[in-house]
């Protein structure tokens, strides 16, 4: 395979998803997505925690975790080398940042105290797994945190790429985002998107918690597309609790 196929993977480490994905800031879900991670990072109660980022990407959300709980102990995971490599670009210390799968996070036992995640789950062939090794990973009590598109994923999936436009060229307008970053950022997630394993709704996402030993504290919607049918679910956000 040469490099020119790899640059049509997104998270491929020749891919070029990495090297613009910190535009994403310009998004307002995802803004919004982050200051409720952010929310029940604050509130964990026990003083110095373990928290983990499951598939932390170029580590934004890690990087705002560390300044909001400056007491806790907050890695990155991420199964792509190139995304922690930019990480790594973006300040998160070398140490907290681990390659692995979310579904084999090399961490001890009951050990953790919370894990988030951002934009995984639709992605996983099997999600599952990842519920039950967060299960495996976390202390009684621990929280899992989710946040990931959604059962109309793909019947909407148009809207949201309008919605990527409208924004990414208002920040290109003002000069905060070059015109190529804005164009390979869509492009890329239209192909992100077509290759969606695991677009599960909110109930979906209650039942497979559940089922991995954990209860459901809290279920909201981060992002809610705008269609000619109304107003319809796109990204969901969940806190679940370690039974």
């Amino acid at each position: 395979m040469n490099h020119a196929d790899e640059d049509v993977k997104p998270f491929s480490r020749q891919g070029l998803y990495q090297a613009v994905y910190d535009i994403i800031e310009e998004l307002p879900f995802y803004r919004a997505a982050t200051a409720l991670h952010m929310q029940w990072i604050r509130s964990i109660a026990s003083r110095r925690p373990l928290v983990i980022e499951a598939g932390g990407g170029t580590g934004l959300m890690n990087t705002e975790a560390r300044r909001v709980r400056r007491d806790a102990d907050v890695y990155l995971l991420d199964i792509n080398p190139a995304m922690a490599e930019q990480a790594e670009r973006q300040g998160v210390p070398r140490g907290k940042i681990v390659v692995a799968d979310v579904a084999e996070m090399c961490v001890r036992s009951r050990s953790a105290d919370h894990i988030f995640s951002h934009s995984v789950v639709w992605a996983l062939p099997l999600p599952d797994m990842f519920f039950a090794e967060a299960q495996r990973v976390l202390k009684s009590g621990g929280g899992l945190a989710v946040s990931t598109v959604g059962e109309n994923l793909h019947a909407y999936r148009q809207c949201f790429i309008s919605y990527l436009d409208k924004y990414l060229s208002a920040a290109v307008e003002r000069g905060v985002v070059s015109p190529e970053q804005k164009r390979i950022f869509i492009e890329q997630n239209e192909r992100v998107t077509e290759a969606a394993k695991s677009p599960l709704s909110s109930e979906q996402l209650r039942e497979l918690g559940e089922r991995d030993g954990f209860d459901v504290e809290v279920v909201t919607d981060c992002y809610v597309v705008d269609t000619l049918e109304g107003p319809r679910p796109y990204y969901h956000q969940i806190l679940y609790r370690k039974r």
